[in-house]
């Protein structure tokens, strides 16, 4: 029997893994049948591995004795048969033929059973990373249906964990087998896969936006305290890190500085209501950036008991937004709002009237409300904005 009996279709210049691949599936699986066999293919693809290393260890066995003796043998050999043209050629032909046929002959059988190998392992680790996916795809499945039913919120981060790792075949399928030398989007059922997961996923991010910016959107469900908030918040952090941080610097920050802002607008028109303004905003700041931060510190202890890396949720929304010069959010609160303050106050004083000669007429009223409502750097940033009014000719 030749050693490379049954393997003469891994050997010929078509071959391709993935044509082998699928008709190793159609030979071993029934059309009408719901379910992917996947074990069987595997176990023949393993078998062939198992008879190559056999037949590539009798050869060695078979022939030690002369691979030991003849292989540094050759290339004198040869060199003589080219140098030395004398009586003893026919004998020297006949030593090569034998070496030929007893070291180089099995040594050229041996290199095409190795890369028939290779080709076995290439097709069998293509396999392995289809079963990988269909197993992370069920998983995906299972979860959906899950988070439709369970009335635990945490299962929603678990959701999200599987998209990503679903995500990873589409963007590095490389990292999902490692060791891997084919392309797994080579394979149909993944492939054709992408467009839905596609959307899929687009769905999930926006239902989890919506989510989280109606429960920003309400006092009594922006609670650092609320776990749907923090599951919710999590696995968006999970998905899409930059869109949750845009999402809550759009929906909660910037709304409440507008809120703010438009009650210090108010005040200008009655200048003695402002020291109160700017009391209650104090404390209304106070209260959103508090809640925010414990938000996100809650999320963190609620991520570092699971099965992923402890995040810092509050240090990245900070370092994410893009005016993040200070050291927490009360510090980034202030510094838009005194900013926005201040072209109010411009716009007032560039309008002029009865409001704008009241307020320069109360400057240093003004003034005196901030030092007693306000201190430190908050008090000098709110104290530039009314500057304008004192620069008024």
């Amino acid at each position: 029997m030749s050693e490379l009996e049954d393997f003469e279709a891994f050997l010929g210049d078509e071959f391709d893994q993935t044509r082998f691949a699928a008709s190793l599936l159609q030979a071993t699986n029934v059309v009408d049948d719901t379910e992917l066999d996947l074990s069987t293919p595997l176990k023949k693809l393993k078998f062939d591995v198992n008879e190559c290393n056999k037949r590539m260890e009798s050869l060695a066995s078979a022939h030690h004795n002369q691979l030991l003796r003849n292989i540094d043998k050759v290339e004198v050999n040869r060199k003589l048969m080219n140098d030395i043209i004398t009586p003893l050629t026919a004998r020297l032909k006949s030593a090569y033929e034998r070496i030929s046929k007893d070291v180089i002959s099995p040594y050229d059988d041996a290199v095409k059973l190795n890369k028939a190998l290779q080709k076995i392992h290439q097709t069998s680790k293509l396999l392995r990373g289809t079963s990988f996916f269909v197993v992370l795809l069920q998983q995906l499945h299972e979860c959906e249906k899950s988070v439709q039913l369970s009335e635990e919120s945490k299962e929603v981060v678990r959701l999200a964990k599987n998209y990503t790792q679903i995500a990873s075949f589409f963007k590095n399928p490389e990292d999902v087998a490692k060791d891997s030398s084919t392309d797994l989007l080579s394979i149909k059922l993944i492939r054709d896969y992408s467009p839905l997961f596609q959307v899929k996923s687009a769905e999930f991010i926006a239902g989890l936006e919506e989510k989280i910016s109606n429960d920003l959107g309400h006092h009594s469900s922006f609670n650092a305290n609320n776990s749907s908030l923090q599951n919710n918040v999590l696995a968006l952090y999970v998905m899409a890190p930059q869109q949750l941080s845009s999402l809550i610097d759009r929906s909660a920050m910037t709304k409440s500085i507008q809120i703010a802002l438009a009650q210090l607008t108010r005040s200008l028109q009655s200048p003695r209501t402002l020291a109160s303004a700017f009391a209650e905003i104090k404390q209304s700041a106070s209260n959103f950036s508090s809640t925010l931060s414990a938000l996100f510190i809650n999320c963190d202890a609620l991520e570092a008991v699971g099965d992923m890396e402890p995040l810092s949720l509050l240090n990245n929304f900070i370092l994410s937004l893009p005016d993040a010069h200070g050291s927490s959010i009360e510090d980034i609160y202030w510094s838009r709002l005194a900013y926005k303050f201040k072209k109010s106050v411009a716009a007032t004083m560039a309008r002029g009237g009865p409001i704008a000669r009241n307020l320069k007429s109360q400057h240093t009223v003004l003034l005196n409300s901030v030092d007693s409502a306000l201190e430190g750097t908050t008090a000098e940033m709110i104290k530039d904005a009314l500057s304008l009014i004192g620069s008024q000719n």
